[in-house]
């Protein structure tokens, strides 16, 4: 069933005067609007060079994607392939843009750490960008067949909603090699029985972002070697939390064109 016949069924409800119909109806409108806005964005970019590819979707692709990003209304098509593929590359260079000073100031690090990489982008835009080509990278994620997203939100086991057979699909097709996915069930979900110390650990809109950092910062903390650095994502609402205030930080905002106005990230050194 295409997203018109959706709708209109949708609509139907709202006759009937259904106040749950009327709320799904709201949000599937506002979904769309903002993916039409995202899509159109994007398009307004110049992209210098494509470094994060995408392999060609199909269903299984579709469905796991749509779960780390239910904002992204793809289809298993070339048209949306060529979005994504724009999407993830246009993401990282916003991250790159506000983080480059940090990142051309570490030395080749010999091992990094990513917490939900989802299907392995930042790995791969750093690999290839900054010619980490020595660095082993340990990809803390799980599969998951429900995403449980909120802003700054609690830690609990069932908040992943990645796809590891995924995550090995695109770093495959990417050619991405000195690499550990750290399945997050076979850690016990403690971070502090991943095989550290480490010279970099980050997570792009996962903890930090969906998850407050303040559940996770003693764990991530034990883990990073003496010198060591650490970017998180935050929201516009982020204002911090105690134990933040006895460790270096700062948080980093600047003006991006993609995928929204400004991006803010926190850094912690060690």
């Amino acid at each position: 069933m295409g997203y018109g016949a959706k709708l209109a069924r949708k609509l139907k409800g709202v006759v009937q005067g259904s106040a749950l119909a009327k709320t799904s109806l709201y949000r599937m409108l506002m979904v769309h609007r903002n993916y039409l806005i995202l899509r159109a964005r994007s398009r307004k970019i110049a992209l210098k060079e494509v470094v994060v590819r995408i392999p060609p979707l199909d269903e299984d692709l579709v469905k796991a994607i749509r779960l780390i990003g239910p904002h992204l209304l793809i289809k298993a098509d070339e048209k949306s392939r060529s979005f994504f593929e724009r999407d993830q590359n246009l993401t990282s260079c916003a991250e790159y843009q506000v983080l480059k000073r940090h990142l051309q100031a570490i030395p080749h690090p010999q091992k990094v750490l990513e917490l939900g990489p989802g299907i392995g982008r930042s790995a791969i835009f750093f690999r290839k960008t900054l010619g980490w080509t020595e660095t082993m990278f340990d990809l803390y994620e799980a599969t998951s067949l429900q995403a449980k997203y909120s802003v700054l939100g609690p830690r609990e086991k069932d908040t992943f909603c990645g796809n590891i057979p995924l995550l090995e699909r695109v770093l495959a097709y990417n050619g991405l090699t000195r690499y550990q996915i750290c399945d997050a069930k076979a850690y016990d979900y403690r971070l502090s029985n991943l095989p550290g110390p480490y010279n970099l650990i980050y997570s792009f809109y996962a903890v930090g972002f969906h998850w407050s950092l303040e559940h996770f910062i003693d764990e991530i903390l034990v883990l990073m070697r003496e010198g060591a650095v650490g970017f998180f994502t935050v929201p516009d609402t982020f204002r911090g939390f105690p134990r933040l205030e006895s460790v270096r930080h700062e948080v980093l905002t600047e003006t991006v064109h993609y995928p929204t106005k400004t991006l803010s990230i926190l850094v912690i050194q060690k």
